[in-house]
């Protein structure tokens, strides 16, 4: 009698347990998850974790290189307890866990909380950053953004490198696979987020870095009309060189796969045929030596991006830009259709800098080698000396011009700028230029004490992917991935300058204003043409005008001066002869001659 008494109160309390656990019923069937605590300014909250979810079929098999496929229905119960595997990458930091080519899935984190409103939570979408190459959703817990924010929160994995971005220009191969992802993973979150207590009509999309140039991509698809309203740009724009590239480029990329791993290369029959049928140790092995070889042409064949491919990118962006000047392009008109936050850190440009406590650069350093790549950056061949002598001159501190110091912070203030302050403000001023839709831009300066990426102790402004920290809540599971210090104790300036910018960022998705519902001690102003408003984030936020203004000025006598020197050099200068009453060519002779 006693054991059935016991039998009775196990059941009783497994389906208590049961009971417990958070549960769905969507289109696609019926997802479980986990209910946990998670704690921010010593405030407990609840949140509902459901990890792992796939939103498309395995892309493995004959489903590699071609656009993912809507998972479909569940046959059973699908238990969404754990994060999936990231996908496939050579992961250099030591960050991932586990990867795999079956790894489209995505996690969404639910407070437990009454919503903002009656139809639902708002959304938000987090797109990672790697330079389309590494990365993976479960580096960054949403529950304390979900909590605090009293948002939903959406991290997904999207297919990286050879296996995302491969374009052979053959319709076998036509790249811009990790795109489509992510055009797939936010169809699945339209169709199933009001399930989960979300409203599929208050949905943004952002992210960091690679991730940022993504949702600005996404952006410019009008084929996402419907599926997001909102896009929140993290240091990353569609517009600074080599981020979307010709696929002429990546055909030598696949090339230089397909022989690193033994195959024949004088086709594109046998090039595509090689990639098709190799193992993922087979391409992360090639990343591995190349980035272990030191080969720096090794190293940009290995490294795949976006393509223009027709259907997804019809135009390179710059040029896509320039149209927009003087045509209607349906990119555009759907770009400005959406509300926008856009921002940097301030010193961004670091992450291109091979920056250590000690680091000086000579004066010689600077023209023969910093300056020269810097121009190479912004232009394509020919570049006059013209313009290498003008970058010199900007980026010189005439106060103390031969100064190691000061020619090491100018270097770095060259690398932020061209890749990205000026690209953001051009992206910014695309958006505001004719468009009834609010924006708003930030620059990140705020020094915290933890970075995610090696930062020189001299560095005096946020670095590469320093506000995650803050946009993600310190979140234990995002802090234990990056900080090695069991019993560190974040700052807690810092602490209330995460609480500010999840606040700025959960309000933009649930209104589409940085400043409402939740109200902030400091206004975020709009950005527009004739100020040029920003916020600046640090340990007391301000706002600032005219965002890039000099940088962005430069830039353009820049361009001109270019054009203007290469036009005198290439052109044909006219000419009266004074014996004859005949044209003449510069250096050409004269007419008839």
């Amino acid at each position: 009698m006693e054991n059935i008494f016991i039998c009775v109160v196990c059941a009783l309390a497994l389906c208590c347990l049961a009971e417990e656990l958070p549960a769905v019923k969507t289109k696609v069937g019926k997802i479980t998850g986990l209910r946990e605590n998670t704690n921010f300014q010593g405030k407990q909250y609840t949140v509902d974790r459901y990890l792992g979810i796939p939103y498309a079929k395995p892309p493995v098999g004959n489903l590699r290189f071609k656009k993912p496929e809507p998972h479909g229905p569940f046959v059973e119960t699908f238990h969404a307890e754990k994060f999936g595997p990231a996908c496939v990458q050579f992961d250099w930091m030591g960050l991932i866990q586990n990867t795999s080519e079956d790894c489209l899935s995505l996690n969404i984190f639910v407070p437990v909380q009454d919503s903002d409103q009656s139809t639902g939570h708002a959304v938000l979408v987090f797109m990672h950053g790697g330079a389309f190459s590494v990365g993976g959703a479960a580096m960054y817990p949403g529950d304390n953004l979900a909590a605090v924010g009293n948002v939903i929160v959406v991290t997904i994995n999207y297919r990286l490198g050879l296996l995302g971005f491969l374009d052979l220009d053959d319709p076998r191969a036509p790249g811009n696979f990790g795109l489509w992802d992510q055009h797939q993973s936010l169809i699945w979150v339209n169709e199933n987020i009001v399930s989960f207590g979300g409203d599929k009509n208050r949905v943004t999309i952002f992210g960091q870095s690679a991730g940022s140039v993504a949702v600005q991509l996404q952006s410019t698809y009008p084929k996402n009309k419907g599926l997001f309203r909102g896009v929140i740009a993290q240091s990353g724009s569609l517009t600074t060189s080599q981020t979307v590239v010709s696929p002429l480029n990546f055909k030598e990329s696949g090339k230089f796969y397909a022989e690193k791993i033994g195959c024949k290369t004088d086709t594109v029959d046998h090039v595509f045929g090689c990639l098709v049928q190799a193992t993922p140790e087979n391409i992360t092995d090639v990343v591995k030596n190349a980035v272990f070889s030191g080969n720096m042409d090794e190293m940009m064949k290995i490294a795949l991006f976006p393509s223009i491919d027709g259907e997804f990118l019809k135009y390179h962006p710059t040029d896509m830009c320039k149209r927009a000047r003087n045509e209607t392009l349906a990119e555009i008109e759907f770009l400005r259709s959406l509300k926008l936050i856009n921002g940097i850190t301030g010193n961004d440009g670091l992450v291109f800098v091979q920056a250590s406590d000690d680091m000086q650069v000579t004066r010689q350093e600077m023209n023969s080698q910093h300056i020269p790549a810097i121009a190479s950056l912004i232009f394509n061949p020919p570049i006059p000396e013209a313009v290498t002598e003008l970058l010199i001159s900007e980026y010189t501190d005439w106060e103390n011009p031969d100064d190691p110091i000061r020619l090491r912070d100018q270097y770095v203030n060259a690398q932020t700028d061209t890749n990205y302050k000026i690209p953001l403000v051009e992206f910014s001023q695309l958006h505001a230029n004719a468009s009834s839709s609010d924006s708003y831009t930030y620059i990140f300066d705020a020094l915290i004490d933890k970075h995610i990426v090696p930062s020189p102790s001299w560095m005096e402004k946020g670095n590469h992917g320093d506000e995650l920290a803050p946009v993600f809540g310190y979140h234990k599971g995002y802090t234990s991935t990056y900080i090695k210090e069991p019993d560190y104790t974040i700052p807690e300036w810092e602490v209330e300058l995460s609480r500010r910018i999840m606040t700025h960022w959960s309000n933009f998705a649930k209104s589409g204003d940085p400043n409402e519902p939740v109200k902030s001690v400091r206004q975020w102003p709009k950005y527009n043409m004739d100020t040029q408003e920003y916020m600046l984030f640090d340990k007391e936020d301000s706002s600032k005008l005219y965002l890039g203004a000099r940088e962005l000025k430069f830039r353009e006598i820049l361009t001109t001066v270019r054009e203007e020197v290469l036009h005198v050099k290439t052109g044909k200068s006219y000419f009266k002869s004074q014996d004859k009453d005949e044209t003449c060519v510069k250096d050409g002779g004269c007419d008839g001659e």
